[in-house]
């Protein structure tokens, strides 16, 4: 299916690209240009590593969102 492991890498990196876009567009309780910032972080990151961390970062972002508002679901 892939001629090299640098193949490989590349189509799973556009995948965890992807999937993290979608779940960050998803947190409605940021705003666009945040939920930008966090998406330009994910694209700029190396490791998965790094897009753990950015991801934890814009989900507790939200989360402090919510709590601000009232909003106790998860």
């Amino acid at each position: 299916m892939y001629s090299t492991a640098e193949e490989k890498a590349d189509y799973e990196g556009q995948i965890t690209d992807t999937t993290t876009a979608d779940a960050i567009d998803a947190m409605k309780y940021l705003t666009g240009e945040e939920k930008s910032d966090y998406k330009q972080q994910v694209a700029d990151a190396t490791t998965t590593d790094v897009i753990d961390v950015v991801v934890s970062v814009a989900t507790a972002k939200k989360l402090g969102e919510r709590k601000g508002l009232g909003d106790n679901r998860n």
